[in-house]
């Protein structure tokens, strides 16, 4: 990477998992967009003992790179490694989602406002989780997408009941062009069960033949966003691209962070 003069040096760290690879690319960006930003992209795999290195105040895995202003990083797997790199190297520490070690460790905590953490001046509540889609006040009018989850701790999958409420939606808004997203969750040939009339122009996007950033190009484009309840991540994609939003209703197992944070966004409105 070429290094510009006066520019904050951002160490993003990463899991590779790609929820969490999400968040901070999604941060990443954002402060790229508003000053100038050198972001390096170091593996957590090169952190073979980060406690250690913590302790020693090491952080080979960075090897020559300059020193960080911001070392951003989300997933628990990434919280000793930050850690280790601060004290080697310098920097603010910013970790992403609620942390497994105590809050006070971190000099900023972006945490989304359903883990109901308490108010202290280093913490940050976000609506969601966030992600590396960019709100669009241009849209398709023309075009709809519907993203579609699939089995899940938290609801309870009702094919019969998912199938149905597409093709209402699809059949009372039939002058649109609609899109269908699947995932990995979503089960096989689902799709072939959405019973919808011939003149209704629709296609399918495959999660394994559609690269993300055509999903993320839809997203953005899109006038209008039905997610399946399960799909808790793509419904806040659905809402920073700056679409209309709203639910494919599931049954849920019970009440926990995650549904009262669906029923919040339901209550301000943000969703129907």
């Amino acid at each position: 990477m070429t290094s510009h003069a006066h520019a904050v040096t951002i160490w993003r760290l990463t899991d590779g998992k790609a929820g969490h690879d999400s968040q901070s690319r999604g941060l990443c960006q954002a402060l790229k967009n508003m000053a100038a930003a050198d972001i390096y992209d170091i593996s957590i795999n090169e952190c073979k003992h980060p406690f250690l290195d913590y302790l020693a105040g090491r952080f080979p895995a960075a090897g020559t790179l300059p020193d960080p202003t911001l070392i951003v990083g989300a997933g628990h797997q990434t919280h000793w490694p930050m850690l280790a790199a601060r004290r080697a190297r310098g920097g603010k520490a910013v970790v992403m989602m609620r942390p497994s070690l105590p809050l006070r460790m971190f000099d900023f905590c972006l945490i989304p406002a359903h883990d109901n953490v308490p108010e202290r001046g280093h913490v940050i509540t976000t609506c969601g989780a966030l992600n590396e889609i960019q709100y669009r006040e241009e849209k398709n009018d023309n075009l709809g997408l519907i993203l579609i989850g699939g089995r899940s701790s938290h609801f309870v999958w009702d094919e019969k009941s998912v199938s149905e409420q597409i093709q209402t939606i699809i059949e009372r808004h039939n002058k649109l062009d609609w899109y269908l997203a699947d995932s990995p969750r979503t089960p096989n040939n689902f799709i072939n069960t959405i019973s919808l009339p011939k003149t209704v122009n629709y296609a399918v996007l495959h999660y394994t033949d559609t690269p993300p950033a055509v999903l993320h190009d839809y997203l953005m484009k899109a006038s209008i966003i039905w997610v399946t309840e399960d799909s808790v991540s793509m419904l806040y994609e659905a809402l920073t691209a700056g679409a209309k939003t709203a639910l494919i209703e599931l049954n849920k197992t019970g009440t926990n962070r995650l549904t009262n944070g669906i029923l919040a966004l339901i209550e301000k409105g943000y969703i129907t």
